[in-house]
């Protein structure tokens, strides 16, 4: 990060590019244990290293939210929703960014529609109010850096030696293999 100038020493920003590409790699050189991962994972580094000049250098800024974790879901009555028919808001003051609008919608139809059968339904909802739909440029860059979290969390979120654990590392390698080669 850099100081914009004498007049905003107190303000520190990163270039977009740059933030995005180091966020993926850092969380990517976490990558949990997988041999389907392992094989994939220097091709994603590479592919996050070749979208740099690729991103644009004034985005849109919108508030991203990227930790979709029951404690940030809520109802109308600010408390967690006990089904999704119940959600009403996610926050996340603790961990919440800057970013372009089109992250934040690829991250969030990543989080809310990668257990779900039929994700179509949660996909209109979401891009409907939107000024583009899922088509976005960039977007499997996008969704790219919103799996690089999954990645990296598995072993937390999963046992190891779960057959879960083994499912969910088949299906992120998957879609990271169509995107990255």
């Amino acid at each position: 990060m850099d100081a914009q100038d004498d007049r905003n020493a107190d303000r520190l920003v990163a270039k977009f590019g740059t933030y995005f590409v180091e966020y993926g790699t850092e969380l990517y050189e976490a990558a949990a244990p997988h041999e389907r991962l392992d094989v994939l994972i220097p091709d994603v580094l590479d592919y996050l290293q070749a979208s740099r000049d690729q991103l644009p250098a004034h985005p849109s800024p919108s508030i991203l939210v990227t930790d979709f974790s029951p404690a940030n879901l809520m109802s109308r009555d600010g408390t967690p929703p006990e089904s999704v028919e119940g959600l009403t808001g996610v926050i996340d003051l603790e961990r919440a960014k800057l970013g372009p609008l089109e992250f934040a919608a690829v991250n969030a139809e990543y989080l809310l529609t990668r257990y779900i059968d039929d994700p179509e339904p949660v996909r209109e909802a979401l891009y409907d109010p939107l000024p583009f739909g899922p088509d976005v440029p960039r977007r499997d860059f996008y969704r790219v850096l919103a799996m690089g979290r999954s990645v990296a969390g598995l072993p937390h979120w999963y046992d190891p030696e779960s057959e879960l654990y083994e499912q969910r590392a088949r299906a992120i390698a998957s879609e990271l293999d169509r995107i990255v080669r």
